[in-house]
């Protein structure tokens, strides 16, 4: 298994993966079906997509943002902007039934 940073060439793989993979958010789970991957992650400052190869095909995602980098971009401590209370937000998806090797 290669892990390495995802690349705007992984966008096809990346909108694939989540269409198969549920995004849980503690009581309940969302499907998204969107063909740019990175167009979210774009609106935050600071954010790493990490993927995690098998055989070539990608099997797992996890994307990071500080917690003080909001979805405009923004730094809290700005006007009006208030710190968030975590370290950092987080994503993870993983191929449901990846093969292991």
């Amino acid at each position: 298994m290669n892990i390495r940073e995802a690349t705007r060439e992984d966008n096809r793989a990346l909108c694939n993966l989540e269409r198969r993979t549920p995004l849980n958010l503690g009581d309940h789970s969302i499907w998204l079906d969107r063909t740019s991957f990175f167009a979210l992650h774009d609106l935050q400052a600071e954010t790493v997509v990490m993927v995690a190869e098998q055989d070539g095909e990608i099997v797992g995602a996890d994307r990071t943002t500080p917690a003080d980098k909001l979805a405009t971009g923004a730094t809290a401590g700005s006007e009006g902007v208030k710190p968030a209370p975590t370290p950092a937000e987080e994503e993870q998806r993983t191929k449901p039934r990846a093969p292991k090797k």
